[in-house]
């Protein structure tokens, strides 16, 4: 790349052109056309460019392979010269999340949370928040698991960086750089705003950061990129009717991110300040969860070990207490009461099994709820595998 030349008010002069490569402050002799005033050197380059465009008939596209060899995580969730957005609010841990588990458990081919890389993949990681001691702290305890040859893979697989001083296109210039010398498969920028050099909410200059800066990049030297980025600050969001579009737009600034990004994730707190639900948003049919009893195939639950710095898959019994919480945040939202609890119902079958008529009944007597809700509490321990219906009566389950 070449360099630029700063103004009186820091910004940098110079910008890329529509196919992504660099150019200089346009020349007193202009063209003018829907983009701005260029000069006749810079029409001519974009046109070289157009000209070596290659195209094909949609029908070559149908008769291709799908080239499995350009995939990074999950399936083709991310591949070579994507870009997926991992976002969440301050203070959630997405660092701890993103480098301290994914970078040390992909460069050793080890999934992390429920994301499989396609190998062992070599990561570069360039973050602006964290000194050397929160960096310490934030990858020891997950290194600590590792066996020997895991040790020695992430040893040679990972390279991090402190990068807080380049911004905009002085930070693509570095980058391409880095990317020369130690040809990674995966970047991790650690935020984004530190090295956007823009307002995120400027259509215009996040544009150009994703466009015509990142993701250049990215496919001239075929690797992705894990960008982590915050939300909007004092979120109330009632989000129990979004759907998994909605998530992909939960960042700070326009819309463009998450456009440009191939994928996203977001980590959502929980009433229980050490459990988090993971959501994917775009592309979640592909990064490879599947559904369970406590979880459907586009949200897991994570949560804090409980020494250290490290996460752990949250356990069926702590995804239960977090859906209580918030069962009852939302009754007492609505001035209600709490919802019934389906596990008094057990008590009902602790002298032997009922009949469905008997169960019932006795539910709405001893616990004063309508059929309904006996119903709906039955369902759950059902779903649970906490009862079962044989010959024709409920019984606890062994």
């Amino acid at each position: 790349m070449n360099s630029t030349n700063r103004t009186e008010n820091g910004r940098e002069e110079g910008s890329y052109s529509a196919f992504g490569e660099p150019e200089k402050a346009p020349a007193p002799a202009t063209t003018t056309t829907g983009n701005g005033d260029l000069s006749p050197e810079q029409v001519a380059a974009i046109q070289r460019k157009a000209s070596a465009t290659k195209f094909l008939s949609l029908t070559e596209y149908a008769g291709r392979k799908i080239d499995h060899t350009q995939t990074l995580l999950g399936d083709r969730w991310l591949c070579r010269g994507g870009i997926a957005n991992i976002i969440a609010p301050t203070g959630v841990g997405k660092s701890s999340a993103v480098i301290g588990e994914m970078a040390v458990k992909f460069a050793c081919g080890k999934a992390a949370f429920g994301v499989k890389p396609s190998g062992k993949l070599v990561i570069l990681v360039l973050q602006a928040e964290n000194d050397d001691d929160d960096m310490t702290e934030m990858v020891r305890d997950v290194i600590d698991q590792l066996t020997d040859d895991e040790w020695r893979d992430v040893r040679r697989n990972t390279l991090c960086a402190q990068v807080d001083s380049l911004a905009g296109l002085a930070f693509a210039i570095a980058l391409e750089g880095w990317l020369k010398e130690h040809k990674p498969d995966l970047i991790i920028l650690d935020p984004l705003n530190d090295y956007s050099g823009c307002d995120p909410s400027n259509a215009e200059d996040i544009m150009t950061f994703y466009r015509a800066y990142l993701r250049p990049l990215l496919r001239k030297y075929k690797c992705g990129c894990l960008i982590i980025q915050h939300t909007p600050k004092m979120r109330n969001w009632d989000t129990s009717k979004w759907n998994h579009t909605d998530w992909s737009y939960v960042a700070a600034g326009n819309a463009d991110t998450a456009n440009a990004a191939r994928a996203t994730l977001f980590i959502e707190p929980t009433y229980d300040p050490t459990v988090f639900r993971f959501i994917a948003g775009k592309r979640w049919k592909r990064i490879g969860w599947e559904h369970t009893p406590e979880q459907d195939d586009r949200v897991r639950y994570y949560k804090y070990a409980p020494t250290g710095i490290s996460w752990l898959e949250a356990e069926p019994e702590d995804i239960e207490r977090v859906q209580a919480l918030e069962a009852q945040k939302k009754a007492q939202q609505r001035g209600g009461r709490p919802p019934f609890d389906e596990n008094k119902l057990l008590s009902l079958l602790a002298r032997g099994p009922l009949s469905p008529g008997v169960f019932s009944e006795r539910a709405q007597q001893r616990f004063q709820v309508s059929e309904r809700t006996f119903d709906r509490a039955r369902n759950r321990l059902e779903d649970a595998e906490k009862i079962v219906k044989k010959d024709g009566k409920w019984f606890p389950s062994d």
